[in-house]
């Protein structure tokens, strides 16, 4: 047994451990983030050896033409097919870890950990600390938010950035600062130069933010400060852009990709069928560059829409479906079944609490409905690849207004 005459070391140490220990039990930042860490690294470690996917080899292969002096390419040829933030990222794990997977799961561990704490901050900047607790536990044990950290893939990385960027907005629209202008800019430049519907969220809010907030002349210069910021941080991807293909591409040219094959005559959106316009790519489209064949299939797609509003119309209602669908029938039943439940609970419960936010704090609505609307307008209108790491973007937000809508139904209980 230890005492402290004895072993004033070991005695010291154990004090310091249980003060550690007393912070954590008091601190509900780090309490989920330990929870999140804990559960994503054994997943990982549990499910090691299924986190296979085709994009993955292209990040790769990106990250090791960077280190290998061939700059950012693939196949050969300099590319803009990939926002630069994950194949620079894995670059230099690589380097650090000699090419070591392994070291890049046990990042994204850590940032699906931090991930968690931020949504116990977002949801605390607007509502009491139990609905935090809860909203954070939600994503903190969600089983698909958990499985795709374990994937060499942007989602993981682009959620977090997605998250801090939220936070920031948020706390820009509660207690504008200079500071706030500046971590939102800094944090959607590099949430767009992750994945291109970053940028697509931080317009949508520029454009809502008569919505957003209640004094907005006000606030005029720290938006204007916001939006100078994200410039900043993505203009070196393009400047570079235009150097290499001479054309101002802020982040990728994978729209015209994305819109023909979900909006072209062969376009038909079944589960467990393979999106077919991937198969029917005209032959034009060989031998063209990057930027050619981006023009040629959008201004193909655009055609098909125009000729076709009727199809078009039916493509966006499917694709709205299968976004959001609890249903995903590709497992065993009982997956299917948990899954379905999963869904259609947390659905249930933030349709509850989007409601009540309505009623009760009008621009924290329209964050939310920003933050839900634009990825789903997105998918609808060009293509959903039948995998639910697509919806993700949506799982932080969806768990903060159920979490809002559980509470709200339960006072309603006691009160009646």
């Amino acid at each position: 047994m230890l005492n402290q005459t004895h072993s004033p070391f070991g005695f010291a140490m154990l004090v310091r451990i249980r003060q550690g220990l007393g912070c954590v039990s008091t601190n509900p930042v780090a309490l989920f983030f330990i929870l999140g860490f804990c559960l994503r690294l054994f997943a990982v470690l549990f499910f090691q050896g299924q986190f296979n996917a085709s994009d993955t080899l292209e990040y790769v292969a990106i990250a090791d033409n960077i280190l290998g002096g061939k700059g950012y390419s693939i196949n050969g040829h300099l590319t803009v097919l990939v926002t630069p933030v994950y194949p620079l990222l894995l670059a230099t794990i690589f380097l650090i870890s000699m090419n070591n997977l392994m070291m890049v799961q046990l990042l994204q561990i850590f940032v699906g950990a931090a991930t968690v704490s931020i949504i116990y901050l977002l949801a605390r900047k607007l509502f009491r600390p139990r609905i935090a607790f809860w909203a954070a536990l939600i994503v903190s044990v969600h089983p698909w938010v958990i499985y795709w950290t374990g994937f060499v893939l942007t989602e993981t990385v682009f959620l977090f950035l997605l998250c801090l960027s939220a936070l920031l907005f948020l706390e820009m629209m509660k207690t504008p600062s200079l500071r706030a202008a500046v971590g939102v800019g800094v944090s959607f430049g590099l949430a767009s130069l992750c994945r291109p519907l970053g940028l697509v969220i931080f317009v949508s809010l520029l454009i809502a933010s008569p919505l957003l907030f209640r004094q907005l002349r006000r606030n005029l210069r720290y938006l204007a400060v916001a939006a100078l910021l994200l410039l900043v941080v993505m203009s070196p991807w393009i400047v570079r852009n235009y150097l290499v293909f001479g054309q101002f591409i802020p982040t990728s040219l994978e729209q015209g990709y994305s819109l023909y094959v979900g909006n072209n005559p062969n376009a038909s959106l079944r589960y467990g069928v393979p999106e077919p316009g991937r198969a029917f790519l005209p032959a034009e489209v060989n031998g063209m560059t990057e930027s050619q064949m981006n023009s040629y299939l959008q201004g193909l797609a655009l055609s098909y829409i125009i000729q076709n509003p009727t199809r078009f119309a039916e493509l966006v209602i499917v694709r709205f479906y299968l976004f959001w669908s609890p249903i995903y029938p590709t497992y065993s039943f009982l997956h299917d079944l948990i899954n379905c439940v999963l869904y259609l609970a947390l659905y249930f419960a933030a349709v509850v609490g989007l409601n009540r936010l309505y009623k009760r704090e009008r621009p924290g609505f329209w964050f939310f409905f920003a933050l839900l609307a634009v990825p789903t307008l997105v998918q609808s209108i060009t293509i959903v690849d039948l995998d639910q790491r697509f919806r993700l973007p949506l799982q932080p937000f969806l768990a903060i207004l159920a979490a809002y809508g559980l509470d709200s139904i339960r006072g309603f209980h006691r009160s009646s």
